[in-house]
């Protein structure tokens, strides 16, 4: 997938070493985010039709930082449009917990994507979430293979991954990235007003365009002690992560614009 040419615009070439000191820089700045909270407003286009909402994202990454991408643990909750859950998960490495209260259902997958593929239209890990919401993209690591792709201004990763650096800017920030299943951008100079992390953001694939604004944000704060409980109530019924990620969609549909 990848972004228009329009939209990358004409860039400099860039050189081996130039190409990997760009990727270890946005991987260090991504991994000082240990922690992160944020109210979104999210409104796009999918093949439903218009939709928009609010939603909260909290996670934070493992306590010895040995892995600048790694996530420990996350929080994905839809508001309802007149108060309360439509639906909640709280996902880990190996285990992801959902609950919809309005449907009185809830179910136990093991990853991510599984639901984010289904009631989101993107299909993204947890690693991906955070790098989605920290402004690389795609998970950074220390990355040995980054090399300059064929167009200027822009590095190819060993996995396959383009991303596209504003190099006339100060702190050179990320505008685009194309991954495997989506892609993304970041419209605002959110590096050169000295903000640690972007305020909007761009994700799209082949079923979904979607523009995230963030509404509330905390960095690097104490999470509340229960961010990452999830509590299922009494008589609530399991069901597959199939039938709950319907639930997810039809309780209650995306409000149009």
């Amino acid at each position: 997938m990848r972004p228009p040419a329009a939209a990358v615009g004409e860039l400099p070439p860039l050189t081996e070493a130039e190409a990997g000191r760009l990727v270890a820089g946005a991987a260090a700045s991504a991994g000082s985010v240990r922690r992160y909270q944020a109210v979104l407003g999210v409104r796009g286009e999918a093949p439903e039709g218009r939709f928009s909402g609010r939603m909260l994202v909290v996670f934070e990454r493992p306590e010895d930082g040995s892995d600048p991408a790694a996530v420990a643990a996350l929080r994905m909750e839809a508001f309802a449009p007149v108060g309360g859950s439509r639906w909640t998960l709280v996902a880990r490495p190996g285990r992801v917990d959902a609950v919809v209260p309005p449907e009185r259902v809830f179910a136990v997958g093991q990853r991510l994507a599984e639901f984010t593929d289904r009631v989101l239209g993107v299909a993204v890990s947890l690693e991906e979430v955070a790098a989605l919401l920290v402004g690389t993209g795609v998970p950074l690591r220390a990355e040995p293979t980054a090399r300059p792709a064929e167009e200027g201004g822009a590095v190819r990763l060993g996995r396959g991954e383009i991303l596209w650096w504003d190099l006339a800017a100060d702190g050179r920030p990320l505008r685009r990235v194309a991954a495997s299943g989506y892609g993304a951008a970041y419209p605002d100079d959110w590096k050169r007003e000295g903000r640690q992390v972007p305020r909007r953001m761009e994700v799209y694939s082949s079923d979904v365009r979607a523009e995230l604004t963030v509404e509330e944000l905390r960095v690097n704060a104490e999470l509340h002690p229960e961010a990452f409980d999830l509590r299922v109530p009494e008589r609530f019924q399991r069901v597959s992560v199939r039938d709950l990620t319907r639930a997810m969609r039809r309780s209650p549909p995306p409000r149009g614009r």
